[in-house]
């Protein structure tokens, strides 16, 4: 095979990228990479694909390809850009400002190489300069530059600075998914977690079908949870657990959720609060494993009589 064979593999491998279908577009990728190694493209786009699984061992591949990338093409402006992206997240400021100060060299007309240049700053803690590189990405006091200039503001944790920037957007266009999604995010990064909630509650019923919505109410109901548990409150702990597995129950705690619920029903119990007990129990019995299912039998043989039944009852009916 040839050259212009590898070529139009990738093609094939970037046409089911743009339609998300990333396996097949890994597929091709690798296969073109042995008609071509030395194709800088391939390189490009490996890392491209790698680098949207945001975690570390996934990143650490993509920077690598990027890198390979550059290596084989020593003016490839893109891979400069995505590598130094990587650097960002990982908080590796002078790497980062280093590829995109080179990707501004190589092409000095690339607006989007300012923005991430003025976030290098933000998060170096020098605004001005910052706004200096913001102003020159694009027209300010447009809603793309206000927007962009909360995103940077939100990913350093200038959190005020960005919920401001957005309500100022809000003023002028009224809200929208973008402007709810930020606001979702930044009360996010302020553990302020009812507001964050309900904003992401409020982007999902714009976007029904998008399902990271649902993960990512259900996964802070889980952060909530426990923290709520690292300060000795468990019935709170209990509560937002089950918030969580309302939305999405395929998705577990990765913290000790059977001690949080054994704790939660204990306290009920010795308030003589049996409609909560009962209902504890049930969600146990319904959701969680066999230990947990185990205490909720031993628990249910301690509730007053009228209470037992009104738990019977309900195992009848949720048959």
């Amino acid at each position: 095979m040839e050259k212009s064979d590898a070529y139009h593999i990738l093609n094939q491998a970037i046409h089911n990228f743009k339609k998300e279908e990333y396996d097949r577009a890994r597929t091709l990728i690798d296969e073109a990479l042995t008609i071509d190694p030395d194709l800088p493209e391939l390189h490009y786009w490996r890392g491209i694909i790698e680098g949207m699984d945001l975690n570390l061992e996934k990143l650490k591949i993509a920077a690598a390809e990027f890198t390979e990338a550059i290596d084989k093409n020593p003016e490839y402006t893109d891979a400069y850009i995505e590598r130094g992206k990587i650097y960002l997240l990982k908080k590796r400021f002078d790497k980062a400002k280093q590829d995109f100060e080179k990707a501004l060299q190589l092409e000095p007309e690339r607006k989007e190489i300012y923005k991430y240049l003025a976030e290098v700053y933000i998060a170096e803690g020098d605004k001005e300069k910052a706004l200096e590189f913001m102003k020159k990405s694009g027209k300010e006091e447009t809603t793309e530059y206000l927007l962009n200039l909360a995103k940077i503001f939100l990913n350093t944790g200038n959190y005020d600075e960005a919920l401001s920037l957005v309500e100022k957007v809000e003023q002028k266009e009224g809200q929208n998914i973008d402007t709810i999604e930020l606001k979702a995010k930044i009360f996010e990064g302020k553990k302020e977690y009812q507001k964050a909630v309900d904003y992401y509650k409020l982007a999902a019923e714009l976007k029904p079908t998008q399902e990271e919505y649902f993960i990512k109410i259900t996964n802070l109901y889980y952060q909530w949870a426990e923290e709520e548990y690292q300060k000795g409150d468990y019935v709170n702990s209990a509560i937002h657990i089950i918030n969580g597995l309302e939305i999405h129950n395929e998705i577990l705690p990765d913290f000790d959720y059977i001690q949080i619920f054994k704790k939660a029903v204990e306290q009920f119990y010795k308030k003589k609060e049996w409609k909560k007990v009962v209902a504890c129990l049930d969600y146990m019995e319904l959701h969680f494993n066999e230990e947990l299912g185990t205490f909720a039998k031993e628990m249910e043989k301690k509730l007053p009589l009228k209470h037992k039944i009104m738990k019977k009852l309900n195992d009848i009916y949720a048959k």
